[in-house]
Order: structure tokens, then sequence, then C-alpha cells
């Protein structure tokens, strides 16, 4: 070893399931003040299931999707970045596949119908499925 270090770079097909949800309940999260000093804990050992509890979006967040999505690549990753120059190669994508997700699904009762988790188990190719469907 060279003692250098790189960041893990994983592709879209070996992330969780339903990364875009996942990642806009992060952030919606922020707003929601029930989730306050919890930890948004997704992968539950015990059973093998990937849960992503109910969340929602605020009308700020659906504006500012709206508004935002037209900065260019490098406003973006400085408005939206705590850390800029730390950021994968994949965090403005990533803000840009939220935002799109937000636009085309304003309400967060169509992603969360009665307030309820979005739950996936293991199907037998090593991938996930969702619960229910």
């Amino acid at each position: 070893s060279n003692g250098s270090v790189s960041p893990a770079c994983f592709d879209r097909t070996s992330r969780c399931p339903d990364e875009v949800v996942r990642r806009i309940r992060i952030t919606a999260c922020s707003d929601d003040p029930t989730w306050r000093g919890k930890l948004l804990e997704t992968y539950h050992t015990q059973d093998d299931k990937f849960i992503i509890a109910p969340c929602y979006w605020s009308g700020r967040q659906f504006h500012n999707a709206l508004t935002w999505r037209h900065l260019s690549d490098s406003q973006l990753l400085l408005t939206c970045s705590t850390s800029p120059y730390a950021e994968g190669p994949d965090f403005v994508d990533n803000i840009r596949r939220r935002f799109d997700f937000i636009i085309k699904h304003p309400d967060w009762k169509e992603t969360f119908p009665k307030r309820q988790p979005r739950v996936f188990e293991r199907n037998g190719q090593g991938g996930w499925r969702r619960c229910g469907d």
C-alpha cells in the first residue's frame, strides 16, 4: 500500500432498493420534528429487510426542486453540499434525480400511502423486491 486514500464508488445496481426515495427521506427528515435526534435506520439485520419509513416533503422542498433544477452543476454543488470539494462524482446527478422525483410526485402520500413504510426483502437472485407488490 502506498498510503493513499480514495473514495469508494458503487454503481447504482449495487445500492439499496428505492435509492431516490431513501435519499429524499434523509433530506426531508430535517424538516420533520418527529425525526429530530433519531437514527434513520433502513436495513434491518434481524429479518434481512430494507424498510424506508414514511416521511413527507414540504412545499419548500418542492419549490426548491423547481427552482434549483435550473442551476448549473457547479452552482448546484455549491448550493446543496456542505463540503463541495469532497463530494463523489455522482453527487449532482443524485440531487437532480431527487428533484425530478419530487417534481413528478409532489404529494408524498402517493409514495407513502396511508403513511406506510416501503418494505423490501431479498429475492432469490440477491436483489430486492418490494413487499406487497
